[in-house]
């Protein structure tokens, strides 16, 4: 039985305080900073009452209900049961083999509470979250399967008459719908995309080598790499597989050395890596394809280009292969700048809903370990701590969960 880690939404404890909350008085505050009673909506961080539970805080009233978030008045009525701050709470998913073979953890962003949530004797990889950070999809073996964000209620969703196949890189669809994927049928590479609650699987593409996608952010479109044409180009298509287009069209090689094309967060352009200047580097595109423009552009190797959620700056592998380091750059390529500096390899870079931090693979001291890091590569932590040959790789940020705070105090931190 696969072990559940205590997240915020179900743990017992959290149970207790909100029970605590809501018929004792004085009221505590549970373990997120929220009260379940409105007429003490808020909780004061600053106060200094005797702890409940271990929650050192108490449940008060608006004490200026018709304060807005600046301090002003906001003609609010309400007694400001609503509140208008909310901070992310964030995990991190990330393949460990730790303990003899890979699989899926789960820990807090600042290192703690590292749980194993697979525990099974398969290889289990790929971790994704989807959109909503209840479920995660992963790898294991080869098929896909899900499972909720604590490792219960795990789902096989490519296992059964599909065992002749491998299906890897699995990828939610913005609305958590469907689930994207490449399956590997001897020497062929194509897209599938499969129900997230299960069933039959749908082929998307039909070419000898597809290789790394993304979901446009409404949904309704993918982009890909493809060799189908001679050469690996970038290719946009429908969701439905429908409407396939090459929209790079150039002799050099355009979509590998990454992570793949990846959509900016409003849509209109694709990012992605190119060696059509004599050298790899970070290129960047309108969705269809027009006014190609090479952000990065230096001598060094650049790759594995990551949007931050408000499309303002990329982070980007820069370097040698054995030695590249983490750098970000203004979403028009200026304002270079260098976020890790390690004689090892620094990649895999991953970046946190809120934007505020980056989480990446590192090889130092030749250990492979996870590192999280602001997002200007300030504070620097290393997240996992392994005995040489011991790796843990693929980090991936849970989605936000809103946590509401009072608008006039500190935020909310879990």
């Amino acid at each position: 039985m696969s072990p559940r880690l205590p997240l915020p939404s179900v743990s017992a404890a959290t149970s207790l305080l909100l029970l605590a909350c809501s018929v004792h008085d004085p009221l505590y505050c549970d373990e997120n900073k929220r009260c379940t009673d409105p007429e003490r909506p808020f909780c004061d961080l600053d106060g200094d009452y005797p702890a409940s539970q271990g929650v050192a805080r108490t449940c008060i009233p608006d004490p200026n209900p018709d304060a807005g978030p600046d301090g002003g008045d906001s003609g609010n009525t309400d007694g400001g049961a609503s509140a208008d701050a909310s901070t992310c709470v964030s995990h991190l998913a990330f393949v460990s083999e730790r303990d003899g073979n890979p699989e899926i953890y789960l820990s807090d962003a600042d290192g703690s509470n590292q749980v194993n949530l697979t525990e099974s004797p398969s290889e289990d990889k790929n971790p994704e979250w989807s959109p909503d950070g209840s479920r995660i999809v992963f790898v294991r073996g080869s098929q896909l399967w899900t499972m909720n964000a604590d490792g219960s209620n795990p789902l096989g969703l490519t296992s059964g008459s599909e065992e002749n196949f491998l299906d890897i890189d699995p990828h939610w669809s913005p609305d958590g719908s469907r689930i994207a994927f490449i399956r590997v049928d001897g020497g062929t590479y194509d897209l599938w995309s499969v129900d997230a609650s299960g069933g039959r699987p749908t082929r998307l593409t039909s070419a000898p080598d597809t290789g790394p996608f993304s979901w446009a952010p409404d949904g309704t479109r993918l982009a890909f790499m493809s060799t189908r044409d001679g050469n690996n180009e970038i290719y946009t298509m429908n969701g439905d597989g429908t409407a396939q287009t090459n929209r790079t069209n150039d002799p050099a090689v355009d979509g590998i050395y990454s992570n793949g094309p990846i959509w900016s967060p409003d849509g209109r352009q694709i990012l992605f890596v190119s060696d059509r200047s004599g050298n790899r580097d970070i290129w960047i595109m309108n969705d269809d394809g027009g006014d190609p423009r090479n952000l990065s552009n230096t001598s060094d190797r650049e790759g594995d280009g990551r949007f931050l959620p408000d499309g303002s700056k990329i982070v980007y592998e820069r370097g040698p292969d054995a030695s590249a380091d983490l750098y970000s750059m203004n979403a028009d390529g200026t304002g270079q700048r260098q976020l890790t500096d390690d004689p090892m390899q620094e990649g895999d870079p991953a970046v946190s809903p809120d934007g505020a931090r980056i989480a990446w693979t590192g090889n130092a001291a030749g250990n492979v370990d996870i590192y999280v890091a602001n997002a200007d590569g300030s504070a620097s932590l290393r997240l996992t701590t392994n005995a040489v040959d011991i790796l843990d790789y693929s980090p991936a940020w849970q989605p936000c969960q809103e946590v509401s705070s009072r608008r006039t105090l500190a935020r909310a931190r879990r």
